[in-house]
């Protein structure tokens, strides 16, 4: 969860115990692993998103022993938690918002954002530079929550469109030239209308469709990082 600010440090050391974890994130960060593995069964780099404490890279540890992956999240103290929680897993935590991700472009075949993007502070900028990170061929994976009734929930009301994707996403990622491609429903009592959807980026990117170049240089793809917890991986695999 990808929110930063002195109330998500606050919660980093108590938030693996949270009563959310088995009653909703775990549940979400499941379907959004599902979908992935339908999507890009064997993917070279993974990227999370809001990764908070690295549950979810550490349910995929177990499923790609091979597979570099990595979290950003906002948070110092959800990305040092996150390294303390599986030091010898080869998982890298680094601090850094969706809006300005610290990467050379086509870096990851799967990038994962789970119960996150609703904290972003930019929307566009996010999936600029998700899609710029991401490779030929890449997907996103997106679950979070989309109220299309405000009486249902304090939180933004999302528009739908006829295929029931929120209608401003739908139009950011078509915009930055990810297409989407699958999504999912789960239930959940307590908030509406929870949300797994995927989009793809095509192996050519279409004329006007790209994304300008990201805050470094590709040659030092780390070099803008506030905070690398863990070893770095080669500058060459990234």
């Amino acid at each position: 969860m990808d929110g930063g600010g002195p109330g998500f440090d606050a919660w980093a050391p108590t938030y693996e115990h949270s009563i959310l974890q088995p009653t909703l994130y775990e549940r979400a960060q499941h379907a959004v692993l599902e979908l992935a593995r339908q999507l890009a069964p064997q993917p070279r780099r993974v990227l999370d998103v809001g990764c908070g404490t690295g549950r979810l890279l550490r349910h995929v540890r177990r499923h790609h022993p091979s597979t570099m992956l990595v979290g950003v999240d906002s948070s110092t103290t959800m990305v040092a938690v996150a390294a303390s929680a599986a030091p010898r897993v080869g998982i890298h935590y680094l601090r850094a918002a969706a809006e300005r991700l610290p990467f050379a472009n086509m870096r990851f075949d799967v990038v994962l954002v789970t119960m996150s993007l609703r904290h972003w502070s930019d929307l566009e900028a996010g999936i600029e530079q998700v899609q710029r990170v991401l490779t030929g061929g890449g997907v996103l994976v997106i679950a979070d929550v989309f109220p299309a009734d405000p009486r249902r929930s304090r939180l933004r009301r999302w528009t739908r469109d006829r295929l029931g994707l929120p209608v401003e996403l739908a139009a950011v990622l078509g915009a930055h030239g990810l297409t989407p491609v699958a999504q999912n429903h789960m239930p959940w009592p307590l908030l509406p209308d929870i949300q797994i959807i995927a989009a793809r980026k095509p192996i050519q990117q279409p004329h006007g469709t790209g994304s300008r170049p990201g805050p470094v240089a590709a040659t030092r793809p780390w070099a803008a990082c506030h905070a690398c917890v863990g070893a770095q991986p080669d500058a060459k695999m990234l």
